[in-house]
């Protein structure tokens, strides 16, 4: 891979990267929107979560991966 890939696909970064939050933190969707803004990121590209504000289960980490756009 040569030195004009690495720029390619560090210039297209923000067309690659999602930005997940959970709902039920206070102030995590502003701050992922504030976060996406600066980086350019696409508003289309957050992933809102509703899971637990704390960790239920050490076991059960992903249960609540979901969309809920």
């Amino acid at each position: 891979m040569g030195s004009h890939d690495k720029t390619s696909a560090a210039d297209n970064l923000p067309a690659q990267t999602i930005v997940v939050f959970n709902a039920a933190v206070p102030d995590a969707e502003s701050l992922a929107k504030f976060y996406a803004e600066k980086r350019g990121i696409a508003a289309d590209h957050l992933v809102k979560l509703d899971c637990p504000a704390e960790e239920e289960s050490r076991t059960n980490k992903l249960g609540c991966l979901h969309e809920t756009r």
